[in-house]
């Protein structure tokens, strides 16, 4: 995998032990890059995994390739998902599967988010038409809190066709379906996508969704495509509106 180093983005101050503080110059963050992220800003000369794996295997002991190699490609997806790198080249071994988004998943779900929502037809729901809602760094603050989870299906180019966000609740028997992305003709792909959750998550006893009643006519028309039943109606809920309580159940 190649990438470049963006020091545009951030300015830069060495820290005791061979480690760096980042501020960020857009969102104001503040981060700590550990000794072997640092190596990337000292040597730039190092702009591939695969030089940044020789030179530890070179320098230190007592460390396999494999799980070397494991941890670089995690530290640069992170990296990259903080804006400290850009990846110019990666692994294209991800193809058509349906897989929880990840590290090294977050930019480009941040941006399959916010051009789905400035095209029609590209997404059914969401929870938020602020396009600040899935900037990479909250997408990633999110899911680090296990408030939300995404889940995303991987065309045969290895790009992001579909994606469903999950809200967790205090019980896992329970989660929320949250946002669904997705072109409104290929419903086949979310079943598909929906199947998986069940399968990954063996406590899961059904999957809900809350809709307005009568304000969101084409949403209810899809999730009973679905699958999914009217199971209760909570009057006057929302604001002086009945909000209806949709439900998919393991089969």
């Amino acid at each position: 995998m190649k990438f470049i180093c963006d020091r545009k983005n951030f300015k830069t101050r060495a820290e005791k032990n061979g480690t760096y503080s980042l501020l960020n110059i857009k969102t104001g963050k503040i981060m700590f890059l550990n000794k072997t992220a640092s190596l990337i800003l000292e040597i730039p000369e190092i702009n591939s995994t695969e030089e940044l794996v020789n030179y530890l295997l070179e320098n230190y002991d007592g460390i396999t390739k494999e799980q070397v190699i494991k941890d670089c490609e995690r530290l640069i997806y992170k990296m990259n998902a903080l804006d400290i790198v850009s990846i110019i080249e990666e692994p294209t071994e991800k193809r058509n599967i349906i897989i929880v988004a990840g590290e090294n998943d977050y930019k480009k779900l941040s941006r399959f988010f916010t051009n789905s929502l400035s095209q029609k037809g590209k997404m059914v729901f969401c929870a938020s038409a602020d396009p600040r809602y899935y900037s990479t760094y909250a997408i990633r603050t999110r899911q680090f809190n296990n408030q939300e989870y995404n889940i995303i299906y991987l065309d045969q180019y290895g790009c992001i066709k579909a994606a469903i966000s999950l809200g967790c609740g205090l019980s896992s028997s329970l989660m929320t379906l949250t946002s669904v992305f997705a072109d409104e003709t290929e419903i086949n792909i979310v079943k598909k996508m929906l199947s998986y959750i069940f399968n990954i998550t063996p406590d899961l006893t059904k999957l809900r969704v809350l809709v307005k009643k009568n304000a969101m006519k084409q949403v209810e028309n899809y999730i009973l495509k679905l699958g999914f039943e009217l199971e209760a109606v909570l009057k006057k809920e929302y604001g002086n509106t009945d909000l209806l309580c949709y439900s998919l159940f393991r089969d």
